[in-house]
């Protein structure tokens, strides 16, 4: 099993916009126990003084999501509607002209 830890810095950081002061880090560890060992070490070797942590999260079992897929869908499906729009915009031409020409 795959484990993670997310790290948040006491207070926002840089600038709260761009989440400086937060982090997320793959850890080695192969148990919940082990992960809370290496987060423990962690802390104490990389984050005292100036950089405080408010926050550590352990994160397992990560799912990654296709992200590229997500965003080719959703320009499919943007440009169907143009299609449907713009057959619907000659449709109404369509029927103008033809009133137009009396046919």
């Amino acid at each position: 099993m795959t484990y993670f830890v997310y790290l948040k810095q006491e207070g926002e950081g840089c600038d709260y916009t761009i989440g400086c002061g937060n982090t997320l880090r793959k850890l080695q560890s192969t148990s919940p126990e082990e992960a809370v060992e290496e987060v423990k070490n962690m802390i104490q070797e990389e984050y005292t003084g100036e950089l405080e942590l408010s926050e550590a999260i352990i994160l397992s079992n990560p799912v990654k999501i296709d992200v590229k897929s997500i965003y080719s869908d959703m320009n499919k499906r943007k440009e169907e509607g143009k299609s449907k729009r713009q057959h619907i915009k000659d449709m109404e031409e369509f029927e103008r002209l033809k009133k137009r020409l009396g046919k």
